[in-house]
């Protein structure tokens, strides 16, 4: 008898804030907002998935315990894991996914996958691999704008730390280079304890230090945060911050 191993696939603090000073220019080459119009800012145009059956031929239907059987667990390809479960994005009210990380609570045992999508972060109960529950979405800081396709997700302690590149096109000062955006969010993960269904995700903290970012790296040994990409800011910071919380 073969083993198989079982996978969830979802269409699914003391941390130290640093940042450095750079002028507001870009870092890369489709952020140019030195000069508007000469090209497009990346992701401006994007595909999210709006019908019942994605792009790559994916029904938006959930699914559960599908053994991997000649080279299938259902429609995905696999070898030697079974499907545990399947979220779609409509059971996530979302069109896109970016990123994805998780979250294990020491004192219930609460297994989370943190969802980043195009319409913010999802939190879905995965304690039971085949019976995943979604607990809600916490709304981007920039609703809409089309950076939300790129965003970061890292954990420490019980607290999650939520970066993006959205910005607020409609705030920009070409004189000086200012520009809000996504900055850092900070979700208390402790709220999720004893949720069955969705809730108002509360915002625990906005960390407004950076305007977007690319990329979170985050030291869980040292408690410190390294924010990756983050540009049209002016400001250096070295924030520190508590864990559940902040």
């Amino acid at each position: 008898m073969r083993k198989h191993s079982r996978a969830v696939l979802g269409g699914v603090a003391a941390a130290a804030l640093v940042t450095s000073m750079h002028l507001p220019v870009s870092a890369h080459p489709a952020h140019d907002l030195q000069n508007p119009g000469t090209s497009p800012l990346k992701g401006r145009h994007y595909d999210g998935v709006v019908d019942a059956v994605s792009p790559g031929g994916v029904p938006m239907e959930a699914m559960s315990d599908v053994r991997c059987e000649d080279g299938m667990a259902g429609i995905f390809p696999c070898h030697k894991v079974d499907l545990a479960s399947f979220t779609p994005l409509t059971d996530m009210e979302s069109t896109f996914v970016n990123d994805l990380w998780g979250w294990e609570d020491d004192e219930t045992g609460l297994q989370l996958a943190i969802v980043g999508t195009f319409e913010g972060t999802a939190f879905i109960d995965v304690t039971d691999g085949s019976n995943p529950v979604y607990l809600g979405t916490l709304e981007s800081q920039v609703p809409g704008d089309t950076g939300n396709i790129w965003g970061d997700v890292r954990v420490y302690e019980d607290t999650a730390y939520i970066g993006s590149e959205a910005i607020d096109l409609g705030t920009y000062v070409p004189a000086t280079g200012e520009l809000d955006g996504f900055g850092i969010q900070v979700v208390d993960l402790t709220q999720f304890r004893g949720a069955t269904a969705p809730i108002d995700v509360d915002l625990t903290r906005h960390i407004d230090d950076v305007t977007n970012s690319h990329n979170i790296s985050l030291n869980e040994d040292s408690g410190r945060m390294y924010v990756v990409g983050s540009v049209y800011t002016s400001r250096s910071a070295a924030r520190r911050t508590r864990s559940s919380r902040c």
